[in-house]
């Protein structure tokens, strides 16, 4: 993929995933950080006929208010588009930190195939989401379903 060659690069979920990040002290969240995961829709790779692209952001929300410091979240935005030639969910929201006082936003897109569903996210600050929103559209139009 393609990502800015200063940002850091490292393994997340098991190595079922990649992070890019900027801004990152020791101690501290980056500024922006941008994950590409792949995992199992369901765990027997049999995936309910009722599942949908919603049903993985829902789940991101619910693990956003159960493992990060969120105060109030707002969906500013989401859409169905296409991700080479596949359905996809993309989804911008805002929610606040109460403990550093600090707003942070979240592009994200979800998308299935076959038993896989993918998801492509940018976490940074609200105030710097016009600096990150194109890397991250970098990011995405040099993303593969499948690797060489």
């Amino acid at each position: 993929m393609d990502y800015p060659s200063k940002w850091s690069k490292g393994e997340i979920f098991d190595g079922s995933g990649i992070f890019f990040a900027t801004g990152a002290k020791k101690h501290s969240r980056p500024y922006g950080e941008i994950d590409v995961s792949a995992s199992e829709t369901h765990p027997d790779n049999v995936v309910p006929a009722s599942f949908s692209l919603g049903d993985d952001f829902e789940a991101h929300l619910n693990g956003l208010k159960r493992f990060v410091r969120v105060s109030k979240i707002d969906v500013l935005e989401r859409r169905e588009i296409q991700l080479l030639g596949i359905s996809a969910l993309s989804v911008k929201d805002r929610y606040a930190d109460p403990l550093d006082h600090s707003s942070w936003f979240e592009e994200m897109v979800f998308a299935h195939r076959g038993d896989v569903v993918y998801r492509i996210e940018l976490e940074c600050r609200a105030d710097q989401s016009a600096r990150f929103e194109p890397v991250f559209a970098r990011v995405l139009s040099s993303f593969q379903f499948d690797c060489k």
